[in-house]
């Protein structure tokens, strides 16, 4: 166990070691070119122009200082500086035609005109005449034009007719024996002429408010019996013993 604890502390020891060596080796200069020879830096702009038919793309010539045995070079054996190669000159920029200080005036657009639709022509309807509403029946007068007493040898009959379909009700009273019939409506009517006969003694007319009220005396108890036409307008009171 404890060779190998031991050998992990040298493993350790060792790559520590190492990397001192590495980081050191890091920090120091590149050296010196051995030649002794200082490349001319030139810019982009400085390069020659390249002459399209008589000149041709060759690299200008560098001037190297004489040098000495030890390879080191001479500065003093020459005082010229070592050439460098011809600074182009720039041509200048096409110059553009000056403009003139009044603007040439744009052709205004043309304003369209809003077309007028034509109004569509609204079609003709020919307004035919109202038609005429059928005229409404005059209401017909509620008058009974025949009002009689008829006389038989065992009774009486009471006949009404009217201009217009009559409708009524009925009923008796006694303490004296009497027939009421009530027409509806407000009729005009006469009392009639009672003739000598077994079954009537008197007639008489009398008016509510919206009703025509006609009284029978009798002469006892008589049951009555009602026949109205088909049209309605003749009512007959058959009155017999």
């Amino acid at each position: 166990m404890n060779k190998v604890i031991l050998g992990l502390l040298v493993a350790v020891c060792v790559l520590g070691m190492a990397l001192i060596m590495l980081n050191e080796r890091m920090r120091k200069p590149e050296p010196a070119n051995p030649a002794g020879i200082i490349a001319p830096v030139t810019s982009p702009d400085e390069a020659p122009p390249a002459d399209a038919g008589n000149q041709s793309a060759t690299s200008p010539s560098l001037h190297l200082p004489p040098q000495t045995q030890g390879g080191i070079p001479d500065l003093n054996a020459s005082g010229e500086a070592p050439a460098r190669a011809p600074i182009p000159s720039l041509k200048p920029e096409e110059k553009s035609a000056p403009t003139s200080n009044v603007a040439a005036a744009e052709p205004q657009p043309a304003v369209a005109k809003p077309v007028v639709q034509p109004k569509p022509a609204t079609p003709v309807t020919e307004k035919t005449a109202p038609t005429a509403e059928p005229a409404k029946a005059a209401p017909q007068r509620k008058n009974i034009t025949k009002f009689v007493v008829l006389a038989r040898d065992k009774g009486a009959t009471v006949r009404l007719v009217g201009a217009a379909p009559i409708a009524y009700k009925n009923m008796q009273l006694s303490g004296p024996e009497r027939l009421v019939i009530d027409l509806d409506g407000k009729w005009q009517v006469k009392a009639p002429g009672v003739p000598k006969n077994p079954a009537v003694t008197n007639v008489r007319i009398g008016k509510g408010d919206d009703k025509t009220r006609i009284v029978i005396d009798l002469t006892g108890k008589i049951q009555p019996k009602f026949t109205l036409s088909k049209d309605g307008h003749t009512l007959d009171i058959r009155l017999d013993h």
